[in-house]
């Protein structure tokens, strides 16, 4: 069940063989918008996959969980490990907060194309386009996604459009993403899933905005598999579709 959002699409050869289940988590996609009192947080996303695990009647599941999708799915196997037989965590969230967070927003601010970001929101601002519409999403992430390969060429084989959802505009996502950070406040979660006990795979590309050692505290925390996918960034089954899907394959059976 891959934790993933909008990202389906892309990782759909996963499903040759096996059953394959996706969801959009709270405030994300083809979900229902969070209002500004609504919950938001690790604690109701992972009470939200085991709502979905119930749903489908499944006694057991391998995740696939991107970015801070791997870390609720990581969550998710510490609270419930009977249910988990597999992890996959793509390009994870960095285990604690400090130092790793930070380094990684600053590498990406600094790869993100600043002119076009500022050619935007000067657009914004004038009234030329507004920045709910799909127009103003889609060069939203002409100017972003770059930042999360590491060849611009990998964004032109993306099959995933998630300008689709208004959830995904950034007049939306922005703000939703603020306050997810704010709720994990400064987090650290080597204590939380000390017992976790659970087959893991963690892929990160060796062009990630994040820390490689971020990827590197992750495995040794788990005694994960480690695998640092060459010429390859966050998203590094755009990069690389050769080596990551291969490899989630071959570790899921």
């Amino acid at each position: 069940m891959p934790l993933a959002c909008w990202t389906l699409p892309d990782l759909l050869p996963l499903a040759a063989g096996r059953r394959i289940a996706a969801y959009d988590p709270r405030g994300r996609g083809a979900s229902d918008a969070i209002g500004p009192g609504g919950r938001l947080g690790l604690e109701a996303d992972v009470a939200d996959l085991e709502s979905v695990r119930a749903a489908l009647d499944l006694p057991q599941m391998a995740l696939v969980g991107w970015s801070y999708f791997a870390g609720v799915a990581a969550h998710y196997a510490a609270a419930y490990p009977d249910r988990v037989s597999r992890l996959v965590l793509l390009a994870p969230i960095p285990l604690r907060r400090i130092p790793w967070f930070g380094q990684a927003a600053q590498t990406l601010v600094e790869r993100i194309d600043a002119g076009a970001m500022t050619a935007l929101q000067a657009g914004a601002r004038a009234g030329v386009v507004a920045t709910h519409s799909c127009g103003f999403c889609r060069e939203w992430q002409r100017a972003l996604l770059p930042a999360y390969v590491a060849r611009p060429e990998a964004i032109e084989r993306m099959q995933a459009d998630p300008c689709r959802w208004p959830n995904e505009h950034p007049s939306r996502l922005n703000p939703l993403l603020e306050r997810l950070w704010q709720s994990l406040g400064e987090w650290d979660w080597q204590a939380k899933l000390a017992a976790l006990d659970v087959p893991t795979l963690v892929l990160q590309g060796d062009s990630d905005f994040q820390p490689r050692n971020a990827a590197e505290a992750w495995a040794a925390h788990l005694g994960a598999r480690l695998e640092i996918v060459p010429g390859a960034g966050h998203l590094s089954w755009l990069d690389r579709p050769d080596l990551v899907l291969s490899s989630v394959n071959e570790f899921l059976g």
